[in-house]
């Protein structure tokens, strides 16, 4: 995924507006950084499947993280917990996608529970209310001993 970030100075404000258009990003006075791209690693123990994430996931790569967690979903029998540990940033697209996910783990009439969240990640479940509707644990141990109760 390509991430383009501006640099604050201010002639290059003047370049943006003019050259709107035809800009190129050197133009604009845009940098770009490659972010690593969002994997999805799949692992199984006893009857849990966990999902363990990483990279960011936002409005580029939601759908396909709800498709690729859906599919492996789909084979498993059990329990389903996503590992957030390397999960840099998760937009409103993504907490959809966590959303969606859950309700197809809860569908299956087994449990879902999301783990070892990163801080920023924590801030955004708990700021936008998730807290309460998704079961947040810190680590996975937590979150398999909640999941058999």
């Amino acid at each position: 995924m390509t991430v383009w970030r501006t640099r604050n100075e201010p002639d290059r404000h003047r370049a943006r507006r003019s050259n709107a258009r035809h800009a190129t990003p050197a133009v604009l006075g845009l940098t770009c950084r490659q972010e690593a791209p969002m994997e999805i690693a799949t692992e199984r123990d006893g009857g849990t499947l966990f999902l363990t994430v990483s990279g960011r996931i936002d409005g580029l790569n939601a759908h396909e993280f709800q498709d690729s967690a859906t599919g492996a979903i789909e084979d498993a029998d059990g329990n389903v917990i996503l590992d957030f540990e390397n999960v840099s940033y998760i937009s409103s697209a993504g907490l959809r996608a966590v959303l969606l996910i859950a309700k197809t783990v809860r569908e299956r009439h087994a449990q879902f529970a999301v783990c070892s969240l990163t801080k920023l990640v924590d801030e955004v479940f708990r700021i936008s209310g998730f807290d309460n509707i998704v079961p947040i644990h810190e680590t996975r141990a937590a979150a398999v001993a909640a999941a058999q109760r």
